[in-house]
């Protein structure tokens, strides 16, 4: 089987290290070479042998030259790179919507919280690139909360949020907008034919809180709310009060 190059956007999070360990673990058969890119520099802090060259580059993911140059002769994207959920009451909206999807404003919205976002604007730019360079694979890391609307919800499952939320709102505010805005252009992506013609394959993943060692934001958070207060609070309601995705 011939070896292929992979990107892995996001590089810096810890997501993204326990994947480049599994990589280079798992992948010498059919990686030979691992692309990585991040605004941040990238500190290794997982311990595992390099056995698969690794390239670093200091990019942003919306930045289309840059991303030209990462992407030739790619084969698959691991598409990590977000603008995480901020638990705090000072997030910065036009933060998810750069890192998350788009720079450009969304269709009937004025507000500036379309303009400029992490989960929009480097996706966006992402796979129209990866098209472009004919790129056919992108695994696309999403969120099982983001197109949840307010309200009340019982028996919620993966199976029946596929769309936006009918009434418009987003319990996680800008930051699950912009991702499952990303999330849906990747979908409308996929199948498109590209110069070369291939078409462009997708997998969608969904998880729900992710947390691990090297997370620096629910674990940390939780122990310091903790730490302060004495407890957590019990979220009651029965069955009905469950607040995690049936999987």
């Amino acid at each position: 089987m011939s070896k292929e190059v992979v990107v892995v956007t996001g590089a810096s999070g810890f997501v993204a290290q326990h994947l480049i360990r599994e990589l280079q673990l798992t992948a010498g058969d059919w990686v030979k070479e691992i692309r990585l890119i991040d605004r941040l520099p990238f500190n290794k802090f997982l311990e595992y042998p390099d056995l698969i060259p690794t390239k670093f580059f200091l990019a942003d993911c919306a930045d289309t030259s840059a991303l030209e140059l990462i992407l030739a002769g790619c084969g698959t994207v691991f598409h990590l790179a977000a603008k995480r959920l901020q638990l705090t009451l000072y997030a910065d909206d036009n933060e998810y919507w750069h890192d998350n999807l788009t720079g450009r404003i969304a269709a009937g919205r004025e507000s500036s919280v379309f303009m400029c976002t992490k989960n929009y604007l480097a996706t966006e730019a992402l796979v129209d690139q990866m098209i472009a360079s004919c790129v056919p694979r992108i695994i696309f890391v999403g969120d099982a909360l983001s197109n949840i609307p307010v309200g009340d919800h019982i028996g919620l499952s993966e199976g029946i949020m596929l769309d936006a939320p009918t009434n418009g709102s987003y319990i996680l505010g800008a930051y699950g907008e912009s991702k499952f805005r990303a999330e849906l252009y990747v979908r409308n992506a996929t199948g498109q034919k590209m110069h070369n013609g291939a078409t462009l394959s997708s997998i969608m993943l969904r998880p729900t809180i992710l947390y691990g060692e090297g997370e620096s934001t629910v674990v940390p958070g939780a122990l310091k709310f903790a730490d302060f207060f004495g407890s957590l609070p019990l979220i009651g309601g029965g069955e009905s009060g469950k607040y995690q995705m049936v999987r």
